[in-house]
């Protein structure tokens, strides 16, 4: 037997040996939570998953023993984890293997985005992220977490879409950070330099390709004006290996040294907090007693599960207005992009589920620049425009005994009553218009299952559902509690007054007939 072969079995002898002494010890932990589990024919599945849990939990030494599986397979000189799941490349970089997305509902949605911001003369620009995988393949049939699409970036191209490929500029660019640099070890995201280098790279194109100012943007951008605070930090792709398979992470917490004020509006646009970037931007984990190697820093920007919110620069209000639509791996990179902006509004697209967030964002307000971050699993589609639903239309609704019209009350115009007139003025320098009321369905008594406005050739989906127990005390009818609504747009739907009229149209209780619009005549 050769050398390495015998040291190596006398490895694997006393790991035999501390396993089983581990589970030992754990003995009356594993009885007493098998005991617990009421274990039949038709739940195993779900109690097995159960009991997992538990013994993950509270299992004496479980992390321990993860290290020294980690260990082993260093001594081994293996790079697989688990069944396929997690492979280390010759860098030292841990990937992950998943499914080959479906790009093309994605692909279609980022179209009919560019489309519709074509007509408004909104730039989009598409962001592909740096290949992680470049120079590492084992097989065809192998797909792993951060593997560019080419496919997908021609598609783009060919539609007219300015895409940014961030991958090709790191190659060339004497500043950029180096692919170890740029990507975590231990992690599917990528470094805070990193993206910190990617909000640069995508201000410096904003201002050569779209002439966007981003003012004193090289002063709040220069790394030296930032306190980096470091922490050894253990990742997602590696925590089932241990901190010894490949070695810990740094994770860098950036602190801007210069003065700032910022707001944090949540979905429902109320202000959620306001004070520099440390509490509005960071999420406070640095104050934690109990961090380690374990804390998922990576959550220590944005506000997941959050789908919609934005960061209001109190110092820049003049400053550019961008809508980014990401997931975590650029959440960083929009912390550092509110420093130089004057609004930045974030989608998340992980959490958007069927919501039309980014129509309704879209409604809102107009930008400067709208941006897109590419990851390589977005295989879902994302509205972009409304489209009134076919279905029956019946006659107004008329009921001359109560305090609304036509089966819908306006209250008010950006703050201003409009006292459920017919016709109200909008002012000429309003930058969006924000309508609020009620409105039901009185064939049924009931609310609405939607509301709808049409501001030209535009629709738009009203916030509905909004509880107004004025409504109900009037009528003396619970039913009708939840029949407020509220709708913003930009005022240049309006086209400078060459839309003189909106249109409410209501959809029936049941969801299966609307009725004919309500119109209200506007001037500006």
């Amino acid at each position: 037997m050769k050398k390495n072969d015998l040291c190596k079995l006398i490895f694997l002898s006393l790991m035999c040996m501390l396993v089983c002494g581990y589970g030992f010890i754990n003995l009356p932990v594993l009885r007493e939570v098998v005991n617990s589990s009421d274990i039949t024919y038709q739940s195993w599945k779900k109690n097995a998953s159960e009991i997992e849990t538990q013994l993950k939990e509270r299992m004496a030494g479980r992390q321990d023993l993860v290290d020294l599986y980690g260990v082993s397979l260093r001594v081994l000189g293996k790079n697989m984890v688990g069944n396929f799941e997690f492979i280390k490349d010759e860098r030292g970089i841990v990937q992950m293997v998943q499914n080959l997305p479906e790009n093309d509902l994605f692909e279609q949605s980022v179209i009919a985005l560019h489309n519709r911001l074509e007509q408004e003369g909104t730039p989009l620009i598409y962001l592909e992220a740096p290949n992680k995988v470049d120079g590492f393949q084992l097989s065809e049939q192998l797909y792993f977490f951060g593997q560019s699409l080419d496919e997908r970036v021609h598609t783009l191209e060919l539609d007219g879409i300015d895409v940014l490929d961030a991958g090709e500029r790191m190659k060339n660019s004497e500043d950029a950070p180096s692919p170890e640099e740029f990507f975590f070890h231990t992690d599917v995201h990528y470094s805070t330099y990193g993206e910190f280098w990617l909000s640069k790279l995508l201000v410096q194109h904003l201002k050569e390709v779209y002439q966007i100012d981003f003012p004193e943007s090289d002063f709040a951008l220069d790394v030296s004006r930032f306190e980096r605070v470091k922490y050894d930090f253990l990742g997602n792709t590696a925590r089932s290996a241990g901190q010894y398979f490949v070695g810990l992470d740094c994770f860098e917490n950036y602190i801007p040294i210069y003065e700032t004020d910022f707001t944090l509006f949540n979905k429902a646009r109320e202000p959620v907090r306001t004070g520099n970037f440390e509490t509005v931007i960071m999420n406070g984990y640095e104050n934690g007693e109990n961090n380690s190697i374990y804390t998922y820093w990576i959550t220590n920007y944005g506000q997941y599960p959050e789908p919609y919110y934005r960061y209001q620069n109190n110092l820049n209000p003049e400053g550019p207005k961008l809508l980014v639509i990401a997931d975590s791996t650029f959440m960083r990179s929009t912390a550092f992009l509110s420093l130089v902006s004057g609004e930045v509004t974030v989608l998340d697209i992980r959490s958007m589920g069927e919501t039309p967030y980014v129509q309704q964002a879209l409604d809102e307000k107009r930008y400067d620049a709208v941006v897109i971050c590419a990851t390589d699993y977005w295989s879902r589609s994302f509205s972009v425009d409304c489209e009134l639903p076919a279905l029956p239309e019946e006659p107004a609704q008329t009921a001359d005994y109560w305090i609304g019209t036509n089966g819908i009350c306006l209250d008010s115009c950006n703050g201003e009553s409009t006292g459920n007139a017919d016709s109200f003025a909008i002012q000429r320098d309003a930058k969006q218009v924000e309508l609020v009321g009620w409105a039901a369905d009185f064939k049924t008594r009931q609310p609405l299952s939607a509301l709808y406005l049409q501001v030209g050739e535009r629709v738009i989906q009203c916030g509905y559902g909004i509880e107004r127990t004025s409504v109900s005390d009037h009528y003396q009818d619970d039913n009708l509690k939840n029949t407020g609504f509220s709708v913003t747009f930009p005022a240049f739907y309006l086209r400078e007054g060459a839309v003189d009229q909106l249109l409410f149209i209501q959809v029936g209780t049941d969801g299966t007939y609307r009725y004919e619009p309500v119109r209200y005549s506007v001037s500006t």
